[in-house]
């Protein structure tokens, strides 16, 4: 142990491990715009376990200029990430307001029988279902098994990758569809009691992905963050974004949309990063989240339950007649 301390006290040893610890927190929190460092930047919640882990062992080994920088470097990623996570410290309690839920599921992720993935839709229960990535096989599945508990839909299905179906308990009043380079964005205007609430099933394209004719993750997120801006309405947005929600794409996002994130933070256990995203605007609180998983432990999407808060009354449907 003597000699491990020594070792890491020698200036030729900890002033580079410092310098080099500093330039992964720099290439987490800002990485460049190069396709390797943003997906490691993806990585950051084993990246928080790995300083921490670093910081215990320098603890151990008694060298306390690594014991700080470890454990800084630790607390500033996590700080970092919280900083666009949910800022609720604990969720709002129901206040018998009223409530919606949305369960986001992406099919591509689902491995398993379709029985299986019916089993988990009755366990969620949900009021409103937003299915991405559907073919034209997956449509007849889920239109044949949901009609019935979801007798409401609105299906946009397409050869390519950017199918999605909303199936709804209820019925809806009005359905757009924004695009975007030819890549749909689906958008229901449902009625709860005198509010109109818009939701938005989303896909936006990968980032650094050259198959899609000249689109680009950051064109496509200004084009929905327009369209977001010229509607009066509590809103709810969901989807298949594929990158994490401190990508610097989806924080300029949400800064110009002024959404909330659903997400409070995330578990080491969260099996894959997540690109799945609920996010509202001010006029609701979310009450409860659940990432949803196949019988394969797949990640394959989100739930969110929300309640409309004090903040609804301009955005009434009596107040825009």
């Amino acid at each position: 142990m003597f000699l491990i301390k020594k070792f890491f006290n020698k200036k030729t040893v900890f002033i580079p491990l410092i310098f080099i610890q500093l330039i992964i927190v720099i290439l987490v929190i800002f990485p460049p715009d190069i396709a390797f460092f943003q997906k490691f930047s993806e990585y950051a919640l084993p990246v928080i376990f790995v300083f921490t882990a670093l910081g215990l062992f320098f603890l151990v080994t008694d060298n306390a200029r690594l014991v700080m920088v470890s454990l800084c470097c630790a607390a500033a990623i996590s700080f970092f990430i919280k900083n666009f996570s949910n800022k609720e410290m604990i969720l709002p309690v129901k206040k018998g307001n009223i409530e919606i839920s949305v369960a986001n599921i992406n099919l591509v992720n689902f491995d398993g029988k379709p029985d299986a993935l019916f089993r988990l839709v009755n366990e969620v229960n949900a009021d409103i279902l937003c299915f991405q990535k559907v073919n034209s096989r997956w449509a007849e599945i889920l239109i044949n098994k949901l009609s019935i508990k979801y007798p409401h839909k609105a299906p946009l299905v397409r050869k390519d990758a950017f199918g999605k179906i909303i199936f709804l308990k209820s019925g809806y009043a009005r359905l757009d569809t924004a695009f975007y380079n030819q890549i749909p964005d689906l958008a229901v205007t449902i009625l709860k009691g005198n509010n109109d609430i818009l939701l938005i099933s989303s896909q936006i394209v990968p980032p650094f992905n050259d198959s899609y004719e000249g689109a680009t993750s950051s064109e496509h997120l200004l084009s929905l963050s327009n369209y977001i801006s010229l509607r009066g309405k509590p809103l709810l947005l969901t989807g298949q974004f594929n990158q994490v929600y401190w990508s610097q794409e989806m924080r300029i996002f949400t800064n110009v949309t002024r959404l909330e994130n659903s997400r409070k933070s995330l578990s080491m256990l969260l099996n894959g990063v997540p690109y799945e995203h609920i996010f509202y605007s001010a006029e609701f609180e979310c009450t409860r989240l659940n990432e949803l998983y196949d019988d394969a432990d797949n990640h394959i999407g989100i739930f969110g339950e929300y309640q409309l808060g004090s903040k609804t009354g301009r955005f009434t449907k009596a107040n825009a007649l």
